[in-house]
């Protein structure tokens, strides 16, 4: 508690008025760590809901309730979760957020195909992160490979979830233009 006193001089009357204020600490609003998911499935949000607190949870998706301090989230993308917390007694706020990641788990380098002579073909089969790591037939790694021989390529991806992997065979293919 702070109190303020304000006095305010002028040519005619002095006056004085004295107030008090209330410094009210923020309510917790705690939603967890952030989490990479490895397949579709259901975690709990949160913590231990306290009295007099209100909580509100954005987006509702995927959730069982969007109004209490510990929801279940059915996660089958990555999404981010919003939480605030309001004291009733002060109407003080908090937020906090929560990001959950679904990590990719699949790979595909396409159908067999063949290449025309003297062509490149370009392979793409993620994107760079911390938590992946591609590794092609011929030690090179990196999400992408360009070609220009036939042949049988083979790529490996690996994350928190696992190692995943996918195979081509690029047959020779004469091309007139």
């Amino acid at each position: 508690r702070f109190t303020f006193r304000l006095k305010i001089t002028g040519t005619c009357k002095t006056s004085q008025t004295e107030t008090d204020v209330f410094v009210y600490p923020l309510p917790q609003a705690f939603v967890g760590r952030d989490t990479i998911m490895c397949r579709p499935a259901s975690i709990q949000l949160g913590s231990d809901p306290i009295a007099q607190r209100q909580y509100f949870w954005s987006p509702s998706t995927g959730l069982d309730q969007n109004d209490v301090a510990n929801p279940i989230a059915t996660i089958t993308n990555t999404i981010i979760y919003y939480l605030k917390v309001k004291e009733l007694q002060t109407g003080c706020e908090n937020t906090d957020s929560v990001l959950v990641e679904m990590a990719d788990t699949f790979i595909d380098l396409g159908y067999d195909t063949a290449l025309c002579e003297g062509s490149t073909m370009r392979f793409n089969v993620g994107k760079l992160s911390n938590n992946v790591q591609f590794v092609w037939n011929d030690g090179s790694s990196g999400p992408m490979k360009t070609i220009s021989k036939p042949g049988k390529y083979y790529v490996s991806k690996t994350n928190i979830c696992g190692t995943f992997s996918d195979t081509i065979d690029i047959s020779a293919k004469v091309c007139f233009c």
